[in-house]
């Protein structure tokens, strides 16, 4: 794994992985990152050290992680179907069960009380990290690729190769609001504003959407080659691999 100091150009490369690496994740502190491999290990990687504490109990390939707010904790979901908690402060380690397939997509709010995990399964779950407990949000007909939470912690998305993207009212766990892509939606992510959703699919279409009260309105589409993410930055700015 590489990681790139901006403005410089300069460059670190950080060994540790037996497999490819299938996700990275920047904690609150500049020199704290983690990273989820094939080989079913998370690694916490200090940036000023170039060295790595090693998560291990995962029984398959990690495909998502996520830090809480605070860096305190450490969620990372896997295809044994399973996903971790890590309190990195403890050593603590949670195992929560509720998806029965592989787990593709995690997100955590940011009062770190609440985590979202989408998986194969097609299932959006959402759970309460201090019990533990988990309510199903029910709706998709293929896997769920993606999920996030708005900056406010009062709305889910969610994306799905059943080609839509749901909104969904965090409170009720309920759908608030449905909107369509061509082709396998593969990623969502809210604006830090928590107005604006943009969501990326393989029909090669970046949709961006203003959400107010749950509902979606003024909507507009950037075409490109078929897109597997998106980021919206500050001031509405969209960046796309």
């Amino acid at each position: 794994m590489r990681v790139w100091r901006l403005p410089t150009g300069d460059s670190q490369v950080l060994e540790g992985h037996s497999g490819e690496v299938s996700g990275v994740e920047f904690g609150p502190d500049e020199n704290l990152i983690a990273s989820a491999g094939r080989d079913g290990t998370v690694r916490v990687w200090d940036l000023s050290t170039s060295q790595a504490t090693v998560l291990t109990g995962h029984q398959n390939a990690i495909n998502a992680i996520a830090f809480s707010a605070t860096g305190k904790l450490l969620v990372s979901g896997s295809s044994d179907k399973t996903i971790r908690v890590w309190n990195l402060v403890t050593g603590e380690v949670g195992v929560l069960v509720g998806h029965s397939g592989p787990v593709r997509s995690i997100a955590v709010s940011q009062d770190s009380r609440i985590m979202v995990s989408g998986g194969e399964d097609g299932l959006v779950l959402a759970w309460d990290l201090q019990t533990g407990t988990f309510r199903r949000l029910l709706g998709h007909r293929d896997q769920v690729r993606s999920v996030a939470i708005s900056p406010n912690g009062r709305r889910f998305a969610s994306a799905s190769w059943d080609r839509t993207v749901r909104i969904w009212d965090a409170m009720s766990a309920t759908v608030q609001s449905v909107y369509q892509h061509d082709d396998q939606a593969w990623y969502v992510t809210f604006a830090p504003d928590g107005n604006t959703l943009a969501s990326a699919s393989t029909d090669g279409r970046v949709r961006v959407a203003r959400v107010a009260a749950g509902a979606v309105s003024d909507q507009s589409s950037i075409w490109s080659d078929a897109l597997t993410s998106a980021i919206v930055g500050f001031d509405n700015i969209l960046a796309t691999p």
